[in-house]
C-alpha cells in the first residue's frame, strides 16, 4: 500500500491541501457557480417562464426559480463546511495530529 510510505503520504497530503486551498476552496467554488449562473441567467429565465406556462396544464411540475436559488445556496453551504469534514477524515484516516491543518 503506497499510503504506508511516508513520501507518498506527504505528497498526497500536500496535494490535498493545495486542492483545498485552490480549486476546491469555498471562494473558488462559489465564484465558479456564480460565473456559471451569470452566463446562463437569461436562458434560465426563459426556462422558468416556460415551466410556469407548462404548470398551467401539468400539476406535476413543481420547480420554480426560488427553489433553484435555494438549491444553488445548498451547494455553496456544502462547500463551506466540506473542508472541515475532509480535514477531520484525513486526520483520522492517517492518524495525524489534531493540529495538522492549523
Amino acid at each position: 500500500n503506497l499510503m504506508k510510505r511516508d513520501d507518498c503520504k506527504k505528497y498526497f497530503m500536500d496535494e490535498m491541501v493545495r486542492l483545498m486551498d485552490g480549486v476546491f476552496s469555498h471562494d473558488n467554488v462559489c465564484k465558479t457557480i456564480d460565473d456559471m449562473n451569470s452566463e446562463r441567467y437569461s436562458e434560465m429565465l426563459l426556462y422558468f417562464d416556460h415551466l410556469e406556462n407548462l404548470k398551467k396544464s401539468d400539476d406535476s411540475i413543481w420547480i420554480w426559480y426560488d427553489e433553484y436559488q435555494r438549491r444553488t445556496q445548498n451547494i455553496k453551504d456544502f462547500v463551506k463546511y466540506r473542508r472541515g469534514y475532509i480535514e477531520e477524515y484525513l486526520i483520522e484516516a492517517f492518524e495525524l495530529s489534531e493540529d495538522y491543518f492549523s
